[in-house]
This record gives C-alpha cells, sequence and structure tokens, in this order.
C-alpha cells in the first residue's frame, strides 16, 4: 500500500482555508493507495474538532474518488484526535489508516472502540506498547524503530498470540532499543537503513541532525549486534523446539 504524507489544508484561528485542497488531488494523481493527511494540518492549535471535521468535510468533497489516512505527527504541534473525532472520521467510509500517537492505553482502547465495524484501523506508533495494543485488537505497528529492525516486529505481529512468554520478552527488547530514537533520529535511521542496503542520503532538516557523532555511530552499531544476535537465538530456541 502506498501512503504519501502532506499537508493539503490548513486553516487560521478562525476556521479560514489558507492552503486549499489542490494538493490532495495532486498527491493522489501520483498513484498512491492511500493519502495521509497530518492531524496538525487541519486547524490552528487553538481550532475545534468542529472546525477540523469541516476542514475534512471540504477535503472530502473536492476528492471524493481517494482513500485517507490520519497521522498524528508531532512536528509542528502535535494534535491528538479524541475518540469521538475519530469515529466521526470512521463513520465516513473514506479513511482506512490512522497513526495514533497519544502513548496512553486507556485512548487506545477508546479509539479502538470507535473504530469497529468500519474501514479505518489502528496503528499504534509506541514500541513499548505494540504487544497490549495487538491484545487490545488493534491492527498493527507504524513506528520509527522499523526502519533499524522490522524482524522483530514482524516476528510480534505473527508470534503473540502462540508464544505469549516470548512475546513479553520481545517486547522488553523493543521497549530498551526504542531509546536509541531519541539519538540523532532520523539521521541514525538512514545510516542503519543505508547499511541494509537501501539507497538512502544521510541528508537531514531535523535541528539535532549537527549532533551526529562516532558515538553516535557505534550505538546504531552495536543495537544492530545485540538484536541480530538475540534474534537468532530466539529463532534457534523456536527450530530446536519445532525438532
Amino acid at each position: 500500500m502506498g501512503l504519501a504524507s502532506g499537508s493539503p489544508m490548513q486553516l487560521d484561528g478562525t476556521g479560514e482555508d489558507i492552503c486549499g485542497t489542490g494538493i490532495v488531488r495532486r498527491v493522489a494523481s501520483t498513484g498512491v493507495d492511500v493519502v495521509v493527511l497530518l492531524t496538525n494540518s487541519l486547524a490552528g492549535r487553538g481550532g475545534s474538532e468542529e472546525q477540523v471535521k469541516a476542514a475534512i468535510g471540504r477535503i472530502l468533497e473536492a476528492a471524493p474518488e481517494v482513500r485517507f489516512g490520519l497521522y498524528e505527527c508531532q512536528k509542528p504541534y502535535k494534535r491528538l484526535f479524541s475518540p469521538a473525532l475519530v469515529k466521526w472520521c470512521a463513520g465516513t467510509g473514506r479513511f482506512v489508516f490512522y497513526k495514533e500517537t497519544s502513548l496512553d492505553p486507556d485512548i487506545l482502547r477508546g479509539k479502538l472502540e470507535a473504530v469497529k465495524g468500519t474501514p479505518l484501523k489502528i496503528y499504534n506508533a509506541d514500541s513499548s506498547l505494540m504487544l497490549d495494543f495487538l491484545k487490545m485488537g488493534g491492527y498493527g505497528h507504524c513506528g520509527v524503530m522499523l526502519s533499524f529492525h522490522p524482524e522483530i516486529y514482524g516476528w510480534m505481529m505473527k508470534n503473540w498470540r502462540e508464544d505469549g512468554q516470548t512475546a513479553e520478552h520481545v517486547k522488553q527488547l523493543m521497549t530498551i532499543t526504542a531509546q536509541i530514537e531519541r539519538q540523532c533520529y532520523p539521521r541514525s535511521a538512514k545510516y542503519a537503513l543505508g547499511r541494509r542496503g537501501v539507497p538512502i542520503g544521510d541528508a537531514c532538516r531535523r535541528e539535532n541532525a549537527a549532533g551526529w557523532d562516532a558515538s553516535c555511530v557505534r550505538a546504531v552499531e552495536d543495537m544492530e549486534k545485540f538484536t541480530e544476535a538475540w534474534f537468532a537465538e530466539l529463532q534457534r530456541k523456536r527450530d530446536c523446539g519445532r525438532g
């Protein structure tokens, strides 16, 4: 599934549209399956959820053939949708993807309840909550650490039900290794992806990019070695158990 993020509409404090919806149609015309809207681009910091609904309504009307997603992005400010607003979005039938970043299990439960019986699927971004989220009935994970070791997250998605004890250990590994996100991300992720053979440069727009140094390099490389060895041992034990 192709996903494209963008800021299709920005509103000032009065709810006036200052960007228009043309970018939504342009992004959709590239052939992506889903156009992902940033929740913080739909209203200003002080904007109400009614203003957000009005903005979404205009976007849906302007691009009736497009399927949409939503991402609670942290920049330039973080706007978390309430479960009620998520339910309203799900009820349109036009939304199929939601990246949830509240880091709060109770809020996650509320949003999962809000989308029941609709096409909208909630994806959690917090590694430390992945297992709990799946137990709640969550659909999947969409987070930073998938750039570093997607195999571990793939294992969790496939095996958490049948091997609960190991899943708890994998969750602990996820929680600990996710702290590297705080060290020169996204430069660290680009470096990790490059080591995997992904053709990606190291240019970054983030303000912390200048902090990338030899210590950061060692942190990424040592984490790789540790997780690879840990995962290999996990696979060995499971293979022995089947034998």
